[in-house]
């Protein structure tokens, strides 16, 4: 970026502008302490002034942008763009400002903070051109917070389907440049959405999402910071007018109902007791019953959220005992499970399925 405001402030005193003036008008809010912080996107580690300027070239492009060559590729974007003036240029550049301020550090309850909060768990800064492109248009404030919603829920969906990410710069880009050229909409950031295809870009589907509900194993698969928001948003979306509206408590950890090791308290379906190894003395009934059990007890329908001070209280009990725990917990979520007579892989499929409902509605997918 120093290469840059050096060759912008050449060019503008080559052409007689006021240079002190643009200084003290455009560049001086790069001037704060707040861009030369360092920031982390993959694995490269820049000032956050670089980043930004990656992503506003990426949103104006609407291509990537390779943050290596990043002088290089400043010179072909104002070649291209051919501006009037130095003034019109650093328009260009901080337009974007008030946006990334946002997305770097989230404060409040809007449509943008709440999407900036998703993407930081989820550490999808590539997003960042597409947002641009979307904060900055002349739309209705809902419709833009629609299309936040929409951004997050191919994130978040992905996630849950253990999709990869790793396509995700080239697809905000090219989903940024396709909303310049057709229209800023939510209507066209669908149609664009449902266009992606193959497991690398794809947007997915409800059917999807209800299966990686039932069937995927979540806990150990996705980092724990992204598993706890999505309980936590499910926790807040599973409640009615009715139900207390006060904010999570931060430090909520991740429960399972049935316990990792569940062979102590937890006998399988027969009423026979798995061995701890889970091996020995074991039959192909009871091989498979484990297995059931092993597959079912990491997906979303056997976790849940409570305090510090009650996991380890709860820890490998028995469900009987289990459930007056979690009768007295706050949350609807284990409310609903202490409802439960008994909690097993039927019960775990059944709370699953439920919760995939709540998800479908809170991520909204896209016609296919």
């Amino acid at each position: 970026m120093d290469l840059v405001r050096n060759d912008v402030f050449h060019r503008a005193s080559r052409r007689g502008e006021d240079v002190e003036k643009l200084m003290e008008d455009r560049w001086s809010v790069f001037e704060q302490p707040f861009w030369k912080q360092n920031d982390t996107q993959g694995r490269i580690t820049k000032p956050r002034i670089d980043f930004f300027l990656a992503h506003s070239l990426a949103a104006q492009q609407g291509k990537d942008v390779s943050l290596s060559e990043l002088y290089s590729e400043y010179k072909s974007f104002i070649a291209a763009k051919a501006f009037a003036s130095a003034a019109e240029e650093l328009q260009s550049l901080t337009r974007y400002v008030p946006t990334y301020r946002v997305l770097v550090e989230p404060s409040g309850h809007s449509g943008l903070a709440r999407l900036a909060h998703r993407l930081s768990v989820f550490d999808v800064s590539t997003a960042y051109p597409l947002v641009f492109v979307i904060a900055a248009a002349t739309i209705e404030g809902g419709e833009k917070d629609e299309a936040y919603v929409l951004i997050a829920s191919y994130v978040i969906r992905r996630a849950l389907c253990g999709l990869t990410p790793k396509n995700y710069n080239k697809v905000f880009s090219r989903l940024a440049g396709a909303l310049s050229t057709k229209g800023i909409s939510v209507a066209t950031l669908l149609a664009e959405f449902a266009a992606l295809e193959g497991d690398t870009v794809r947007f997915p589907t409800d059917s999807d999402l209800s299966i990686a509900f039932e069937n995927r194993r979540q806990y150990g698969a996705m980092p724990q910071n992204r598993l706890k928001l999505i309980l936590e948003e499910l926790e807040v979306a599973s409640r009615d007018k009715f139900d207390e509206t006060a904010g999570l408590r931060d430090d909520l950890q991740i429960e399972h109902i049935l316990p990792d090791e569940w062979t102590g308290h937890w006998p399988l379906a027969d009423k026979r007791t798995a061995p701890k190894d889970l091996v020995t003395g074991v039959d192909e009934s009871m091989r498979a019953a484990i297995q059931e059990r092993e597959a079912a007890k990491h997906t979303l329908g056997n976790l849940s959220l409570l305090t510090p001070a009650r996991n380890p209280q709860i820890g490998n009990l028995g469900f009987e005992k289990k459930r007056e725990r979690l009768r007295g917990s706050l949350l609807k979520l284990n409310q609903e499970v202490a409802s439960e007579l008994e909690w097993d892989e039927a019960a775990i499929k059944r709370r699953a399925t439920r919760l995939s409902h709540f998800a479908i509605s809170l991520w909204p997918g896209v016609s296919h």
